[in-house]
């Protein structure tokens, strides 16, 4: 049930969830999965799309078992409690919950365990803790046949309502002649291949960019822009000292390019489409009841979000855990007034329909946004200074390929 509402839940908050290496999956447990850590409670969500056939147990942090109906969550779902060195203040005697681990794969069941310790806002993997192995190795010891199966997680836009997320599974860690340490790294070495990463977000932001600009065949596969990214990654990693300048230039013109786009409220890479007038008004009359119910709680959420300054870690965590809050809040109350101005057969017809015009209202907007009408018409001369822009980025990283040569 619980498992069944978090991919609801997800699929709400994601445009698209990509699935990658399926096959890597064992067919069955015990299994010891271990994801990057970058975006809150929206990270284990994810991990529910892995679960049939596994019985999840996810390691979670003591503090939230005190928290009143998120710690009964917690409890129902057999998540394994762990106190942190920073939380008690001092040394902690891991034996006990190294031991529930251990017992939990001994029953079949499959844990998930975030090797980062916790959730960061940074776009760059933290050093890994040894737990998830120490785990594996206790676990082989009592002949309990586990394997660890690093997941990368990758957010389009991990803060953004109806972003994309790409779950990368990669080959499963199965050798028993590692110690701890060794075993981490080799776990790092994984996350490492299937993680985009940067220096800051901002570095990421400007990755995506160029990606973006540089792409010629103008794909939408998220995938396939994954696989570009890393590209990009792994080059300007390569080139990081011995053409230090070439990248602070390419850095400086795609900031000014970013800057300029916003300015003219102009994206070359996303050109509006033709579309039939009649299309248009005719979505747009019927998506307006839900965009009128909506555009309240929608609001207020992102106020709450603004004016509790939650970090990039938080921010999505808390989008949904307000919006599950209030939005059902305001639906309750609109039914109560229908049924009070329009009487009991009309609030049955909005508490059938409510949902429904929400989700109409929700992917007529995102198809108004791909077809491009949310760009307004630009000026010509911001055209041509954006394009003469975008060939003075595409020059100067061909010469950062030619260094790779």
């Amino acid at each position: 049930m619980i498992g069944r509402f978090a991919r609801f839940a997800a699929r709400t908050f994601f445009r698209e969830i990509i699935i990658e290496g399926q096959e890597n999956l064992p067919s069955t447990g015990p299994v010891l999965l271990t994801p990057n850590h970058p975006n809150g409670l929206l990270d284990p969500m994810l991990l529910f799309f892995l679960s049939p056939p596994y019985r999840l147990r996810f390691v979670a942090k003591a503090p939230l078992f005190r928290i009143p109906v998120f710690g009964s969550i917690l409890r129902t779902i057999g998540a394994i409690p762990v106190v942190r060195k920073f939380e008690a203040g001092g040394e902690v005697d891991y034996s006990p919950f190294f031991a529930n681990c251990v017992e939990a794969l001994a029953e079949n069941g499959s844990i998930v365990i975030f090797p980062e310790g916790r959730s960061l806002p940074q776009a760059y993997l933290a050093p890994l803790k040894t737990g998830p192995a120490r785990i594996f190795l206790l676990a082989r010891e009592r002949g309990i046949p586990a394997t660890i199966v690093p997941v990368g997680l990758n957010y389009e836009q991990g803060t953004t309502f109806r972003s994309r997320v790409l779950v990368c599974i990669a080959p499963p860690l199965a050798r028993t002649d590692l110690s701890a340490r060794e075993l981490t790294d080799e776990l790092n070495n994984s996350l490492q291949n299937h993680v985009v990463q940067a220096e800051t977000y901002q570095e990421r932001e400007l990755m995506m960019l160029l990606e973006k600009i540089s792409n010629e065949s103008k794909e939408e596969d998220f995938l396939e822009r994954f696989s570009r990214w890393k590209n990009f990654e792994h080059g300007l990693k390569r080139l990081r000292v011995s053409a230090a300048k070439d990248i602070d230039r390419l850095r400086s013109l795609l900031s000014r390019y970013n800057r300029l786009s916003q300015q003219y409220g102009v994206d070359l890479e996303n050109r509006p489409k033709e579309t039939g007038i009649d299309t248009v008004l005719l979505g747009a009359v019927a998506a307006l009841p839900g965009w009128i119910l909506n555009f309240l709680p929608y609001h207020l959420c992102d106020l709450l979000i603004r004016l509790t300054r939650k970090d990039a870690a938080d921010t999505a965590t808390f989008k949904v855990i307000y919006s599950l809050f209030l939005f059902p809040l305001f639906y309750f109350g609109e039914g109560f007034l229908v049924k009070h101005y329009f009487g009991g057969l009309a609030a049955l017809l909005f508490a059938l329909l409510i949902l429904p015009a929400s989700y109409f209202t929700l992917f007529y907007l995102e198809w108004y946004e791909q077809r491009g009408m949310f760009t307004r018409k630009p000026q010509q001369r911001a055209m041509q200074h954006l394009a003469r822009l975008r060939n003075r980025i595409l020059e100067q990283l061909n010469v950062l390929a030619s260094r790779l040569d």
